[in-house]
């Protein structure tokens, strides 16, 4: 006879036997609610502070009338969809098929084909709403990408374009290194197309998701008197539509926009050649001491934030409050310049993937693109030149095997000091 914890005996009867099995049984209650895209509360936030507070009422209006529109363009996690979209083969971006696979919960069809790959690999660091704050987010360091503001680091173009197909092929197949991001060669090629492009809808959702929300507090599309009918009137649909096609465009054109590599010069990776790339990483031009730090640790800089955190305003206390105390974000951290000596590269240790680093920066992670010569400019122009960058990695990827204590001539970090 079981005993509780006083050492009273007692009976598990029928009672609460039938009481366990309704619990256990479907319908019984303990039915997971269906999950929701969150509102992009930190935004909100933002412009809020930039443009003036709402009254309580507005903001719980605007908040209602966007998840309304969102879910109209774009559907829900576990039925996502997309409005056709004039001028652009939608399905090369998110293809419906391919969404199905990615999209809802964890399950497998009857041949054994899985679905909701995204809750099952992905959400629980990137999030449902692919916001990068998960269940596990929070532990994270660094923290999970969020997807919505179309900005990520790893890619092969230039500026803000968004990344290639074979850009974000390339992160889930290698993952990156040094971070919680693991490597997901072990999923079959569709599967893999199929999270690349759910990534690709949730980034573009969440792009159009802010843009609704700047019109709204910039007077150009008013969300806080709208009604559900005049939200469903033709000029509003056309609106967030056109929205949906400019960023979408966007995302179509950057598959050409790849920066293109020369081949390295001769010498690549030679004495003289490693000589050089340290001499320009030391170097005004460059200047890659300045974050890097002098012995290359990435003890430099590190007292600036990325672009994701500088939107919560976290060097003026009472503003990046409000932020935290409605739940909107993580604490936000300080970036931390990459250790070149830790033979550690999260967007790859190849020859081309340095290439890109340096030419194209790094986004919004506070990593600036080289400053380049122009085309036809001659030797006298002191910006740098595709060999420069290619001895700038000879450079890099020669420090992992660079012991600190190794004796030259006017080292600077070797310097007495006093």
């Amino acid at each position: 006879m079981k005993q509780d914890k006083a050492g009273r005996p007692f009976r598990i009867g029928p009672t609460w036997i039938a009481a366990i099995a309704c619990l256990a049984a479907p319908g019984c209650g303990l039915v997971a609610p269906e999950p929701r895209f969150r509102t992009n509360e930190a935004y909100l936030i933002n412009q809020e502070i930039k443009q003036g507070d709402l009254e309580q009422s507005d903001r719980t209006v605007l908040r209602r009338n966007l998840k309304n529109l969102m879910v109209a363009a774009f559907g829900t996690p576990n039925e996502p969809h997309v409005p056709e979209l004039e001028g652009i083969d939608a399905k090369q971006l998110f293809d419906p098929a391919k969404l199905a696979i990615a999209a809802g919960p964890v399950a497998s069809d009857r041949f054994g084909a899985p679905k909701g790959l995204y809750r099952e690999h992905c959400a629980h660091c990137h999030g449902i709403t692919g916001d990068g704050n998960g269940s596990t987010a929070a532990f994270l360091n660094p923290y999970p990408r969020d997807y919505r503001r179309g900005l990520f680091k790893f890619k092969s173009t230039p500026g803000a374009e968004p990344p290639t197909h074979d850009d974000l092929l390339r992160v889930m197949t290698n993952g990156v290194p040094g971070t919680a991001m693991p490597s997901f060669r072990l999923l079959n090629g569709d599967e893999i197309d199929a999270l690349i492009h759910y990534v690709r809808y949730l980034a573009i959702r969440g792009q159009v998701e802010r843009a609704l929300i700047e019109y709204s507090f910039q007077g150009e599309l008013d969300l806080v008197e709208a009604t559900r009918e005049t939200l469903s009137e033709p000029e509003s649909a056309a609106f967030v539509k056109s929205e949906i096609v400019a960023v979408a465009t966007r995302w179509r054109q950057t598959e050409t926009l790849a920066t293109t590599v020369p081949s390295p010069p001769a010498d690549f990776e030679s004495a003289a050649s490693i000589e050089r790339g340290r001499s320009l990483f030391f170097g005004p031009i460059a200047s890659c001491v300045k974050c890097h730090g002098e012995t290359a640790l990435g003890d430099g800089t590190t007292t600036d934030y990325d672009e994701w955190a500088k939107e919560l305003m976290p060097n003026e206390p009472d503003k990046l409050a409000r932020f935290l105390d409605r739940g909107a974000a993580l604490e936000p951290r300080t970036i931390r310049p990459r250790n070149l000596r830790l033979n550690v590269f999260r967007g790859g240790r190849r020859p081309v993937d340095l290439y890109w680093r340096l030419h194209n920066g790094i986004l919004a992670s506070g990593m600036p693109a080289a400053s380049m010569r122009s085309d036809g400019a001659g030797d006298d122009d002191p910006r740098l030149a595709p060999d420069d960058l290619w001895h700038l990695v000879a450079y890099v990827r020669s420090l992992p095997y660079d012991a600190l204590s190794s004796p030259r001539d006017a080292v600077s970090y070797q310097r007495e000091r006093p």
